[in-house]
């Protein structure tokens, strides 16, 4: 296709301009969050898990192989049981 080693070469440049770019600003980001303490839950909220305790729902719906009724599929909307 033509370019030689001078394409190829720009090629590689852009290449690593790029993921220095992208090393900077995402490890700056992440390093915010991380002194901000908005990185990661809590541990109490990670045991619990987040469906209820940050989201207000289930993520899924919980059935039992006896809820099969007639072909048709009973979804229970509760929280599971403990």
């Amino acid at each position: 296709m033509g370019g030689g080693g001078n394409l190829l070469a720009a090629h590689l440049v852009q290449i690593l301009v790029v993921a220095g770019f992208v090393s900077v600003t995402m490890g700056t980001l992440f390093f915010l969050l991380h002194k901000l303490k908005l990185l990661r839950i809590s541990s109490e909220e990670e045991m619990a898990g987040m469906d209820m305790t940050s989201h207000g729902g289930l993520a899924y719906v919980y059935t039992d192989d006896s809820d099969l009724k007639s072909g048709f599929m009973v979804s229970k909307t509760g929280p599971p049981p403990v």
